[in-house]
Order: structure tokens, then sequence, then C-alpha cells
């Protein structure tokens, strides 16, 4: 979402945040709103992992499912970028 946003040259905060980041796609492109939206719970891999204490691994089949929205997720920011970024 980030290089989306760089690409429509948006300046963006640094976070991990998947939210903030995503209603700033949305606001350029609103037919990203529901794969971008369904991407929010994915905020908690990038920041409670990072941490010591209490994190509760996911099980398989939460992993497979967190795994299917990111490979969503990025086909659709892909495909809204020109093939020269892609490559």
């Amino acid at each position: 979402m980030k290089a989306f946003l760089v690409w429509h040259e948006r300046s963006f905060p640094k976070t991990h945040d998947l939210a903030t980041v995503g209603r700033q796609c949305i606001s350029i492109d609103a037919s990203l709103e529901t794969c971008v939206k369904r991407s929010y719970r994915l905020t908690q891999f990038a920041v409670l992992s990072r941490y010591p204490g209490e994190f509760d691994e996911p099980t398989p089949e939460e992993a497979r499912g967190s795994l299917a929205i990111a490979r969503s997720l990025l086909a659709a920011i892909l495909d809204r970028l020109p093939q020269q970024v892609r490559d």
C-alpha cells in the first residue's frame, strides 16, 4: 500500500497500522475498499510479533487465511500500478 501511495505522490506517516495507510489508498481508488479493509486485521502481525510478551501464534488455518488476504491485497495494488513498476 505504501508503494501505491508513493506512486501517487502521497505522503504517509511512519506506521505499521494498515488502517491508516489503507484509508489513504481508498481515497485515491475507492475500488480498493473491500480488499484494503479486509487487510486491517493483519496489522496485529506487524506489531505484536515485534515486541516481547504474550503473542499467540496463529493457527495454521489463521495463517493461511491471513496469507490469502495479503496476496489478494498485493494483487489488487499491483493491478493498479503500471507494468514498469511491477517488473
